[in-house]
This record gives structure tokens, C-alpha cells and sequence, in this order.
């Protein structure tokens, strides 16, 4: 599996800039891919379920998990192969790499040229584990002192991790860090930055990623925040925001003995849901050329979105997908974001792109993600 082909045919990064990059924004997707590759190829946990299935009683299984553990944390644990080898082509030097319970990520270095160095650390998104389920199903939101809540679960996710990535970036305190992660990696990579790094310099990208706080929570942060939405994918919509008000008021006026109680606990607990950072949102669009071979010819990014284009981007993509429902869950693919995302990025610096191909571009890969077979309903949209 390749990555950064982008990069090969379009070099160069955004030196010293924070400000939204089109190339940072697919840098950091191309990240978020790449840390879905396993980390630990002699203790996968295909392996380890295996084990444990075998194992004969508690005891066993105990014994199983601790020295899965401890292999985890470690010095003989390090970066696959793959990996380490595929951030040094493209000019990122390995630091360190983190994987406790359900959390994984990597630190690496990124060379801008000049001898001018940032960090990127990348978070891993949901996988089916039972650990990431469970994550993300903790979406209570639990106080953080008195500064805000935050969803308990992507918040304990984090705390695995924390304490090695404090030491880590202590260790570069003049290099400005760049965050990146997907789905469940990108409420990570916020609370991260919330954490770690609210007035630091660089900034976070995050695609495809849940609410994770409340307005209070992130008030500190001064790093600036980029989330990229593709018009369709429902993580983004999750947990529900205070459009849950509505919901609890109905519940409230049910005549029945305890629904008042009901309404102001799940008040308490669930009601607060904020949209942090500014929004980027991807108007989808089916892979087809342009008149210079560039995939997606109808697709839109646009960081000043009216409310009522995105929702009706999100429903004709919806409605495009009928009668298969499921492909819906395609539109959440860091896949699909990386290559809608290259194919901006090289819109956005068409004249360098063409000088350095003499003119002529090659046909732009398929992605892998099914599309509405509607979709040529909905090119004027």
C-alpha cells in the first residue's frame, strides 16, 4: 500500500505556517492513515484473541494479557518495519510510538527544509475491538476540574498515553507540534491539544471526528483547530449537541412519574456537546477527472459553510446512497478523505503541479470507496 503519492507529484510543505494548508490538511489525512497499519507485527491481537481462546481458564488468560502488556511497553516493541521505513521516505524522522489498552499513536519529525523541524503526532481511530468500543460508548460528559467537561471515555483513552507523551514532547520543546487523527483518533488528538499543547504553536487537523467536549472545555485553546467533515459521514454528528434540548423538553411534558428526573439526569450528563475549532467541510462528489485528470470534479471545500448547503449536501448523499444505507459508512473512510483531499490540493496549486509534469497528468487513481450510483443526478448540485 502506497501513501503520500500526493506529496511525490506535488512536493513541498506549508513552511512555518499554522494558518489552514491544503497540504497540511492532506499530510495530516495521509498520517491518519498510516497509523492503522500495526505498530507490533510479533503480538497482533488477531494473535492474542487466538491465545486467549485457547486458554484453558482465568488464570491462563491472565498470564496471556500481562505479558502482552508488558511487551507493549516495552523497549523491544518498536515501530513495523513498514512504517518506520515509509515515514523516512517522505521525510519524517520516528520518535516514539504509543499503545496502551486502546490507544495508539506515533510522534514523529517532519523536515520543512532549512534545518526548520516541526513534531506531528498522529492518533489511531476506531477499530472493532472490544477497547475501542468501549471508548466510545463512555460518552457521558465528566467534569475537567472547572474547566469543562469531556467525554469520559475518549478522556480515559487519552490518560493511557498521556503521562509518555508529556515526557516525549518535553524533550522538543522548540519544535511546534502538529496534531492529526480520524474518527476516535481526532476526539484524541483534541483532547491532546487541549491537554497539552492549548497555546502552542502549529496546529491540529482532525477529520471525521465526534464532538468531544463542551464550549467550556476547549475556551482555553488558542492552537488552531481544523475539522474536516465530508458532507454524509455521521461521526461528525455524534454525540448530539445541544440540538438535544429539544428531545429533553418533549421528554419532560410526557405525563408519566419520572420522566422530569430522566430529562434533567441525562441533562446532567449528556447535554453540553461542542463543536470545537473551525469547521472544513467536503461537499462529496463521485471520482470522475477534470479537464486536467484530477479525480473528483465536483467536489466543493469550504470553510464558510451556510448551514443550509451543508445540510443539503448531507442529505443528497444520504438519498444517493439508496437503496444501500450501509454505503453510508463509506463516506467516514480516512481513505476517502485523503484522496478527496489530495485532489484539492491539487486544484489549489494546478500551475505548479503542471510545470512539474511538462502538462501532462496522469489519470487519477479509483478510490477504493463505492459511490451513489445517483451521483449524476446531483453534479449540478
Amino acid at each position: 500500500m502506497s501513501y503520500f503519492e500526493g506529496m511525490k507529484r506535488l512536493p513541498g510543505v506549508p513552511v512555518g505556517r499554522a494558518a489552514y494548508s491544503d497540504r497540511m490538511a492532506y499530510i495530516g489525512a495521509e498520517l491518519s492513515r498510516l497509523v492503522y497499519e500495526p505498530f507490533t507485527p510479533d503480538a497482533s491481537l488477531t494473535d492474542i484473541l487466538k491465545e486467549l481462546g485457547k486458554a484453558k481458564n482465568d488464570t491462563e488468560r491472565k498470564e496471556l494479557l500481562g505479558a502482552w502488556s508488558n511487551h507493549l511497553q516495552s523497549a523491544n516493541c518498536q515501530l513495523a518495519d513498514g512504517i518506520r521505513t515509509i515515514l523516512r521516505e517522505n521525510h519524517f524522522e520516528p520518535i516514539a510510538f504509543y499503545d496502551r489498552s486502546e490507544t495508539q499513536a506515533f510522534l514523529a519529525r517532519m523536515d520543512e527544509g532549512a534545518g526548520r523541524k516541526v513534531l506531528t503526532l498522529c492518533f489511531r481511530g476506531t477499530e472493532m475491538n472490544p477497547w475501542d468500543i468501549a471508548a466510545n460508548l463512555k460518552f457521558t460528559l465528566e467534569p475537567s476540574g472547572d474547566q469543562g467537561r469531556v467525554h469520559a471515555g475518549f478522556k480515559q483513552a487519552f490518560e493511557y498515553i498521556r503521562g509518555d507523551l508529556e515526557r516525549d514532547l518535553d524533550r522538543h520543546p522548540d519544535h511546534p507540534l502538529y496534531s492529526f487523527g480520524h474518527s476516535l483518533g481526532g476526539a484524541l488528538a483534541l483532547i491532546c491539544t487541549r491537554e497539552l499543547n492549548a497555546r502552542g504553536h502549529g496546529a491540529t487537523y482532525v477529520y471525521g471526528a465526534p464532538r468531544t467536549g463542551d464550549r467550556l472545555y476547549f475556551s482555553s485553546v488558542k492552537t488552531p483547530i481544523y475539522r474536516l467533515e465530508i458532507g454524509g459521514d455521521p461521526v461528525p454528528m455524534v454525540p448530539f449537541g445541544y440540538g438535544f434540548n429539544g428531545l429533553l423538553a418533549l421528554l419532560k411534558l410526557i405525563p408519566i412519574n419520572g420522566t422530569l428526573q430522566i430529562a434533567r439526569w441525562l441533562q446532567s450528563r449528556f447535554l453540553g456537546y461542542y463543536h470545537t475549532g473551525f469547521r472544513v467541510f467536503i461537499k462529496h462528489a463521485a471520482n470522475r477527472p477534470d479537464s486536467h485528470k484530477i479525480g473528483f470534479r465536483n467536489m466543493r471545500v469550504d470553510q464558510s459553510v451556510n448551514i443550509f448547503w451543508r445540510i443539503n449536501c448531507i442529505w443528497r448523499a444520504w438519498l444517493g446512497s439508496f437503496p444501500n444505507f450501509k454505503q453510508i459508512a463509506s463516506f467516514h473512510s480516512i481513505k476517502l478523505y485523503s484522496d478527496m483531499l489530495q485532489a484539492h490540493m491539487f486544484r489549489r496549486n494546478l500551475d505548479q503541479l503542471l510545470d512539474a509534469a511538462d502538462g501532462a497528468l496522469e489519470p487519477p487513481r479509483a478510490t477504493a470507496q463505492p459511490q451513489p450510483e445517483r451521483e449524476t443526478e446531483l453534479e449540478g448540485v
